[in-house]
């Protein structure tokens, strides 16, 4: 029996997805499972050519990165769930160290490694547990001005050393052990579910640690998600990821926040679009209306 199971989804991103099967291949005492969420492009192929050596799980259609996740862990024969976005790949031992950390500490619940690019940069995913400030200058401010921001600095985690281990709360959800006594919830389709998660681990009195004695390697936005076409779909769905998280964990004030500076602020971009004849007019009033009508990805049919 694997010890670990780790779990890859898909979703059109063939370029990359060999070297991350190859990596969770080259681990002893883990099985590797690959959710395909209906590619159109050369995905299945590659899945394919393994085949015999992981198991694959294909859908029919795009179910969303949470709904394939939990496929995937009622699947699972090991005790541990490593969570693995389909651009990013394990480095070497760095998850014999995670488990070990697991089989070592009852207490902890989930663990991360330390993220970089390709280039071997330190990449920083990590952050605090979202606040309504943070969101928003992440959303709406020019990125050149995220720093500016003291809100957007404290959610970003901009103030710990992350070369040492560190208790953090939500980790990046692309490389994430954990054990298997959880699931993801399905009310969150991609954007959320990871955040909703580590939220679950800490409410259960677990430990989330990050530690820099493993390393994953990470592409940026090469996971499937990239498309341009796609972006007011998937914005829609992160912004109905968050108003539910909020007002699950019993933060009343700050959904109605969240709620009331959200839909300003995109009401507000659709005037300026519209004085100045700007042509993401249309883009902004579907964004602006979905927003109101509480639309997600699974809204809408893309």
């Amino acid at each position: 029996m694997p010890t670990t199971s780790i779990l890859i989804v898909t979703y059109n991103c063939a370029d990359v997805i060999q070297q991350c099967i190859q990596s969770a291949l080259n681990e002893d005492n883990a099985e590797c499972i690959v959710i395909d969420n209906a590619s159109t492009d050369k995905t299945l192929q590659v899945i394919d050519a393994y085949k015999g050596q992981l198991s694959i799980i294909k859908n029919k259609i795009n179910r969303g990165f949470t709904q394939a996740c939990n496929q995937g862990i009622k699947k699972a024969q090991g005790k541990y769930i490593l969570l693995l976005n389909p651009d990013a790949w394990l480095g070497s031992k760095s998850l014999n160290y995670l488990v070990q950390q697991l089989d070592t500490k009852p207490k902890l619940g989930a663990i991360a490694p330390m993220l970089k690019y390709p280039d071997g940069s330190f990449q920083n995913y990590t952050r605090r547990f979202p606040s309504v400030m943070g969101l928003w200058v992440e959303t709406f401010i020019p990125m050149r001005w995220w720093n500016h921001f003291k809100s957007y600095r404290k959610y970003t985690c901009q103030d710990i050393d992350f070369t040492t281990d560190q208790d953090v709360d939500q980790p990046a959800g692309a490389a994430l052990l954990f054990r298997k006594q959880w699931k993801l919830d399905e009310h969150y389709f991609i954007y959320g579910s990871d955040v909703d998660l580590c939220q679950t681990i800490k409410k259960d009195n677990y430990q989330i640690v990050q530690t820099p004695d493993a390393i994953v390697y990470h592409h940026q936005s090469k996971g499937g998600t990239e498309n341009n076409k796609l972006r007011l779909f998937l914005d829609l769905d992160n912004y109905y990821g968050m108003k539910y998280y909020f007002k699950k964990f019993d933060k009343n004030g700050q959904y109605l926040a969240y709620s009331f500076f959200f839909a300003i602020t995109l009401f507000v971009r659709v005037l300026v679009s519209a004085i100045t004849l700007a042509n993401d007019l249309s883009m902004r009033w579907v964004k602006f209306t979905g927003f109101i009508q509480n639309k997600n990805f699974r809204s809408i049919n893309v």
